[in-house]
């Protein structure tokens, strides 16, 4: 019997990266998402310092706990971050 494979997304591969505690991956994330994500904060807390600060300390809790990310995405399938 045939299996499907299907491969894994650059997302779910930076996830792995991030779990395994590669520094790389942290930067990666930074240069996929920091751009959206200074323009959402800045338009909340409307104020360019404060929004980098909040930024920052996105990108530290992300890299402090990923593996709960894999933890909810098993144990509850379905589930999506946003």
């Amino acid at each position: 019997m045939k299996q499907n494979f299907t491969p894994a997304s650059a997302e779910d591969l930076l996830i792995s990266h991030l779990v395994a505690r590669e520094r790389t991956a942290i930067g990666q994330l930074y240069d996929m998402y920091a751009a959206n994500m200074s323009v959402f904060i800045t338009r909340i807390v409307k104020d360019k310092m404060i929004a980098e600060d909040v930024m920052q300390d996105c990108f530290i809790k992300i890299w402090n706990s990923v593996h709960l990310y894999i933890y909810i995405t098993v144990a509850k399938p379905g589930f999506i971050l946003g």
